[in-house]
């Protein structure tokens, strides 16, 4: 059986023995594989929703913040370039799973949310002309998880974010401005309006 193949039904198979930092090393280090292959079993993982694609964008977190760690920030930041194109729709692929895994490898790696936060915030914003929305309702609700997500753990985003967040309110979709009102209560709750 090709390698990545096996990798990714044996990390599959010990997604439920992981969920901290030293539960994913554990993982890695029984597995005998990489932080890079790691990712690459996960990422495939991703798509395949439910508790599976939650698990899998947790172990995002670390197998992409171990890259940055082992092998540099170049390498770990083409994984969350692959995450921004697979949200891109021209790229004719579906973005399940990747907008909480873009989240968790943010909040994962500080250097890489630095650069990244703005972006992964940007699919809620509807802005006028050329802007990274996205459009699809059932895939931007997972773009609500994941900025709670990452503005839960990384509060230095918080106030910067607060000046262009309020917008999501008026969020078309029904579903979708439900949940732009758990992200700023949950967030925010100092700010009773919302």
């Amino acid at each position: 059986m090709p390698g990545f193949r096996r990798n990714k039904q044996n990390v599959r198979a010990a997604l439920g023995a992981a969920g901290t930092a030293a539960g994913w090393e554990n993982v890695r280090s029984s597995l005998g594989i990489s932080h890079k292959e790691l990712a690459a079993a996960l990422f495939a993982l991703l798509t395949e929703g439910g508790e599976t694609a939650r698990r899998a964008a947790e172990g995002m977190g670390f197998a992409v913040a171990g890259i940055h760690a082992h092998d540099g920030a170049e390498p770990a930041k083409n994984i969350v370039r692959r995450f921004i194109w697979h949200m891109n729709e021209e790229s004719g692929n579906a973005g399940w799973g990747i907008p909480v895994a873009f989240a968790e490898v943010l909040a994962a790696c500080p250097p890489l949310a630095e650069e990244y936060h703005t972006i992964l915030l940007s699919y809620l914003l509807d802005l006028p002309g050329d802007s990274n929305y996205c459009d699809f309702a059932p895939l931007r609700s997972e773009c609500y998880d994941a900025a709670e997500l990452l503005l839960l753990r990384c509060p230095q985003y918080r106030e910067p974010a607060k000046r262009f967040l309020a917008d999501i309110l008026a969020d078309p979709d029904p579903s979708c401005r439900e949940k732009a009102r758990h992200l700023m209560r949950s967030v925010y709750p100092d700010i009773l309006s919302f």
